[in-house]
């Protein structure tokens, strides 16, 4: 079996509860199944971090996001109903390198991390999963009630 893992940011160092779940769920599932992962990178990323990961792993892809691609994706979100978490790492690039990908490996499941990653939505017949990890709407909310100014308000949006 072949489990394409797509992750907002590298599953290594260990230094957030996303990390921390991807990390294991990817040690868990190399077990059971080919496990190839795409995360989303906005800096270089060190040798060591990816080495980490490699016992686990099939194939790693990097996939760098630049801070223009990043405005410009809020930018296009003040316009329309997606929430400025999952602009912030969308890109039309990296979602055409993702296709490649994809149909490079043709993976059984596709597991996406997070709902900040459902806008990388894909046309094909692989399984499909999301795991929305936490509540992150629940948070914004209790981050407005205690805000005050735009604070307030970008949260509350």
């Amino acid at each position: 079996m072949k489990i394409l893992f797509l992750t907002s940011r590298l599953p290594y160092p260990l230094d957030k509860g996303d990390k921390l779940r991807a990390f294991h769920q990817i040690k868990a599932l190399s077990k059971y199944a080919n496990i190839y992962l795409a995360s989303i990178t906005e800096n270089d990323t060190p040798k060591e971090h990816v080495d980490a990961l490699q016992p686990y792993l099939t194939q790693c892809h990097l996939l760098r996001i630049t801070n223009m691609e990043r405005i410009s994706s809020l930018a296009k979100a003040l316009g329309s109903k997606l929430p400025f978490q999952t602009a912030w790492f969308y890109s039309p690039t990296i979602h055409e390198h993702m296709k490649e990908v994809i149909a490079d490996i043709q993976p059984d499941v596709i597991f996406v991390q997070l709902a900040r990653m459902a806008e990388y939505r894909f046309d094909f017949d692989s399984i499909k999963v999301i795991d929305y990890m936490d509540a992150f709407g629940v948070g914004m909310e209790r981050r407005a009630s205690i805000s005050k100014g735009l604070s307030q308000w970008l949260y509350k949006i």
